[in-house]
């Protein structure tokens, strides 16, 4: 193991944090009414499974009735059974 000393400028910047993206296309998907979608894994995650924990969270977070799940490798959002309003 090995540490580098450094000055807190030298530290990279967070990168843009996924969450919000997520949160965006859960929105898109509120406001089209339709029933359930299939959303890509994009590519910064390693596999659907990794995805899903990320979307699982943002999606508890909003307090939304949306769920998800995975099916043969893909991932799935779809309504409850009531809508909760989501900003």
């Amino acid at each position: 193991m090995k540490i580098t000393y450094m000055k807190k400028e030298e530290v990279p910047r967070k990168s843009k944090s996924s969450s919000s993206d997520i949160r965006k296309m859960i929105k898109q998907f509120i406001e089209s009414g339709e029933e359930a979608a299939k959303i890509e894994t994009p590519p910064k995650y390693k596999d659907a499974s990794s995805f899903k924990g990320t979307l699982s969270f943002v999606l508890k977070h909003m307090d939304s009735n949306i769920t998800s799940t995975i099916r043969n490798g893909a991932v799935y959002i779809m309504r409850g059974d009531e809508e909760k309003d989501v900003e």
